[in-house]
């Protein structure tokens, strides 16, 4: 809610919303667009969006998959590491470049305003990706939960206009456990 209320009073119209096809950022679309007035039933849903996937340890405790062990093991290639039938940071890179691409394609380079809801680490290794950054760098970059990550459309290319923007938690807890 603090979201929604944040870009509707800072008078932000998005002619498209995407968000990603997991419940908590299809969720926190919903709340937000309701906020701006926009019809959530033109929200995209797609899996491009989606969190890294972490394949046969999703839902187990990070503690018991993230050994010392597992994190040097980690730190040997952490661009091309993945779990088990998941995904790496290199798959995530580029795969959310490639949404920004099929945007690009499918709306030309018009001052289009375009919110998409996605997640921390997805969006953490497009950055990394836009800025050509080492993957142990992009492991670096932190996004909150609600953050605002502003890129802009330059031809020929991304600018970063914001990362990790959480001026509307302000005050919260919510923020506390990074």
């Amino acid at each position: 809610h603090a979201l929604g209320k944040r870009l509707t009073e800072e008078n932000h119209r998005f002619d498209l919303i995407y968000s990603s096809d997991a419940e908590r950022a299809h969720h926190t679309a919903l709340i937000a667009s309701t906020h701006l007035g926009y019809p959530v039933e033109k929200i995209r849903v797609t899996p491009q969006l989606a969190e890294v996937s972490q394949g046969d340890w999703e839902g187990k405790i990070r503690a018991e998959i993230f050994t010392p062990s597992r994190m040097q093991e980690v730190s040997g290639d952490p661009l091309h590491f993945q779990a088990p039938n998941g995904e790496s940071q290199h798959d995530a890179r580029l795969r959310m470049n490639g949404i920004l691409d099929e945007m690009i394609r499918e709306h030309g380079a018009s001052s289009l305003q375009i919110a998409a809801f996605s997640h921390g680490y997805a969006i953490r290794s497009l950055v990394g990706h836009l800025l050509d950054a080492s993957a142990m760098m992009t492991r670096q970059i932190i996004t909150h939960n609600t953050s605002l990550t502003v890129l802009r459309w330059k031809d020929p290319m991304w600018l970063i206009d914001r990362i990790n923007d959480y001026a509307h938690l302000k005050g919260s807890s919510f923020i506390d456990h990074y």
